[in-house]
């Protein structure tokens, strides 16, 4: 077409799904946390940004593990600077509780296969519970004084699909408001947050709500979960990036309409968020795989790396140090 009309097109051929527009001067992005962050990361990478992340698969803040983690923060951030945004997304592996017929609560278990699975009702950790948490926690939020720090709440998990076929397992799913007990209860968890940060002195943190870009599905209809009750969808995890690119605009004080300093920008389309995304919605999602009648089940496609539970690492444009992964 170039040679008969002249149209000088461009002869590169872009296979990914995202439309990208690289931009000067990267920003700097440092993860804390488990498999999520280690998605998240993935997202900024193919978008041009630097990411530094100090992640771990199944992450729990139990006190050995956040010393452990707080040396891995400490040497990291001897590479990043006052203007670079941390995220903190570390919670959620002990925000979920199992309920036993006897009403005792119990951490959710995993198997020798590598599953989790919810033996009873689906409950939300106690403030309590959580509390003993942040305080581990501690050793290496400390490190993040007086920095520009996005502490993620947890995404909301076996909504959609369930963790297993058996009957025993996520018992309360069919219940008629288990949705919106899960969802109050999320929102509760930030509330909790919220107070941790404030009176433990950490002024300068941000709790940001990533479920609100992670329903169901997205505008288009496209799912944004499939069989994996924990993790979403590579999609979803770009509409979070999104969520952090805004945030990480306002902190440098730029106008929602700027440009963020980044190589990788992603182009994104207009859309409203509807009305069926508030947390507090209620709505039942007619069903879920694995579990709650009338789901979807089945595989589907558009999973994360295409390996449920786990992810493949992709590969990005920008600079990625995974040296503490």
């Amino acid at each position: 077409m170039n040679s008969i009309f002249e149209l000088n097109l461009g002869t590169e051929p872009i296979c990914s799904r995202l439309n990208h527009v690289y931009q000067e001067n990267p920003t700097r992005f440092l993860l804390i946390g488990g498999s999520h962050t280690i998605r998240e990361a993935n997202c900024l990478t193919d978008r041009g940004h630097s990411v530094v992340t100090c992640s771990q698969k199944g992450f729990r803040p139990n006190l050995t593990a956040c010393k452990e983690m707080a040396a891995k923060v400490e040497e990291a951030l001897k590479s990043c600077n006052q203007s670079d945004v941390i995220i903190v997304h570390c919670y959620d592996n002990v925000a979920y509780m199992a309920r036993t017929e006897e009403g005792g609560d119990l951490p959710i278990i995993q198997y020798t296969n590598g599953e989790w699975h919810v033996m009873g009702d689906l409950v939300l950790a106690s403030k309590e519970r959580m509390l003993m948490y942040f305080k581990h926690s501690l050793h290496f939020l400390k490190l993040l004084e007086n920095r520009k720090v996005l502490l993620m709440a947890p995404l909301p998990r076996y909504l959609y699909a369930g963790c297993c076929d058996q009957p025993d397992h996520v018992t309360n799913s069919e219940e008629p408001d288990f949705d919106r007990r899960i969802r109050e209860g999320l929102s509760e968890m930030r509330n909790y947050l919220k107070d941790f940060l404030f009176t433990n002195g950490l002024r300068g943190f941000k709790v940001l709500d990533p479920g609100r870009e992670t329903p169901e599905e997205d505008e288009t209809g496209e799912p944004l979960w499939v069989d994996d009750p924990v993790h979403p969808t590579f999609v979803a995890y770009n509409r979070i990036a999104d969520l952090i690119e805004n945030e990480a605009r306002m902190m440098a004080g730029k106008r929602a309409g700027q440009p963020l300093t980044s190589r990788g920008k992603r182009m994104r389309l207009d859309r409203p968020r509807p009305s069926w995304v508030d947390e507090r919605s209620g709505q039942d999602r007619g069903g879920r795989g694995g579990g709650r009648g009338g789901g979807r089940g089945g595989p589907r496609g558009g999973q994360y790396g295409g390996r449920p539970g786990g992810g493949t690492w992709r590969g990005g444009r920008g600079v990625f140090d995974n040296s503490w992964h």
